[in-house]
Parts: structure tokens; C-alpha cells; sequence
């Protein structure tokens, strides 16, 4: 009941401060990505961010407003955001604790402020507390659901945001090292068939890997230092 009360909350929270235009030019993007999803092209920039573009496409079918269609992720990341804190922090601690972290995380104004403006960090911090959430129950609980549960919102996060790749898969590998041998293979190809699924489509669209590589370069020398782009100065 209380998972129905937060993601409750987290609706009706923010619908009324919805805006209703694009707040910075990476969303923009974002919203040319809709329409041709071509990262060579800048739609949207590199490297790509595959699967926020793409969940957003079937609700843009039927809101055919961009920039409503992000939002709408977004309160949804938002809520069952707040319900991977409760879920975690209960597991980690007691349940007045999981409420209070997940009513703070709620109330944030950093993430009051991402969860209305169209940008992949809602989804993607969606994602990485699902990830961690599983990877603790894989590390203590010892169970391969756990294990292949982490590698898929690993695999979810990276095709938001691809830099999570590098700086979440120790994390993945700590939560799944006390499993067998046969768990640790599966959850690793599990995690690589949902980086696949993503990749391959968002390389093709791009006009293949040396157009792909090409613009994530570009974006790397225009100043985007502070994420993976800059492995590309270097490829």
C-alpha cells in the first residue's frame, strides 16, 4: 500500500509545476532523436542516450508533444524511484527509515528539479537504484534472479546514460562475485544481450560504427570531458 502512496506522491507532486517547453538544447535533441534517431546528426547528441529516446516514442505516438512525452518518463522514473529507496533502504535498515529516505528523496529539490525538466537523469537514476537494490539482495542472498535483476537495470541504466557502463560495472561484478561460476557467466551474457539490444539499433541508426564514432569524437573535443566521451579522443 505504501509503494501506491509514493508513487502517488511523486505524480501528483509535480504535476502541476509540469513546463510545457524544452528546457535546455540536449533536450531539444532529445526531441529531434523522436522523430530520426540519428546520433551522427546530433538527434540526439553523442553518445546517444538510446533507450531514454526510445521508451519516450510510444507515449510522443500518442501525446505528439515531446516535450510532455519526456515528463511523462520522467514522473514515472521519479516514482518507482522512490520505491527502490523504500525497498533498499527497508532492506538495509528498518521501514520508519525506508519511509523517511524515500519521503527525502521525494522532496529533494535536485531531483524536484530533474523530474521536470527533459533529461535522462531521472531514468537513469531509476535504473542505477534498482541496480544497486539487486546487486545487495545477489551479494546477500546469494540468489541468480538477483544476479541476472542486476545486470538487466545495469544494462537499462547504460542505454540511458552510456558512461554507467564503465562507472557501474564494478559495482555489478562486487554484487554478483559470491555466486557460482555458472551464475557469474549468465548474469555477464545477460547483461550483455540488453547492452546488444540497445547498441546494435543505436549504431545502425547512426549510420554504423565509424559515423557513431565519428560524432561521439566531435562531442569529445567540443569540451564533453567529463563523461566517457573522452575515451573517443583516444580510439
Amino acid at each position: 500500500m505504501f509503494y501506491i502512496l509514493l508513487f502517488t506522491i511523486a505524480i501528483l507532486s509535480r504535476i502541476p509545476y509540469m513546463p510545457n517547453f524544452l528546457y535546455y538544447w540536449d533536450s531539444v535533441n532529445f526531441a529531434l532523436g523522436i522523430h530520426r534517431y540519428n546520433v551522427s546528426e546530433f538527434r540526439p547528441s553523442p553518445p546517444g542516450n538510446f533507450v531514454y529516446v526510445f521508451l519516450t516514442k510510444p507515449i510522443y505516438m500518442i501525446t505528439h508533444d515531446a516535450n510532455l512525452s519526456f515528463l511523462i518518463i520522467n514522473l514515472l522514473a521519479t516514482g518507482f524511484g522512490a520505491i527502490a529507496i523504500y525497498l533498499f533502504s527497508k532492506k538495509l535498515f528498518n521501514k520508519p527509515s525506508a519511509i523517511a529516505a524515500s519521503l527525502l528523496f521525494l522532496s529533494s529539490p535536485a531531483i524536484y528539479f530533474h523530474s521536470l525538466a527533459a533529461f535522462t537523469y531521472m531514468l537513469d537514476g531509476c535504473f542505477i537504484m534498482f541496480l544497486a537494490y539487486f546487486a545487495y539482495l545477489s551479494l546477500t542472498e546469494i540468489k541468480l534472479k538477483y544476479a541476472i535483476l542486476s545486470a538487466i537495470f545495469l544494462g537499462l541504466s547504460a542505454g540511458a546514460r552510456q558512461q554507467d557502463i564503465v562507472l557501474l560495472f564494478p559495482l555489478f561484478l562486487y554484487g554478483i562475485h559470491k555466486q557460482k561460476f555458472k551464475n557469474i557467466i549468465i548474469s555477464i551474457l545477460t547483461l550483455a544481450i540488453v547492452c546488444f539490444s540497445w547498441a546494435i539499433p543505436m549504431i545502425y541508426l547512426s549510420g554504423g560504427v565509424k559515423s557513431y564514432i565519428s560524432a561521439c569524437k566531435i562531442q569529445a573535443e567540443c569540451g564533453e570531458h567529463g563523461n566517457i566521451l573522452i575515451l573517443f579522443n583516444y580510439w
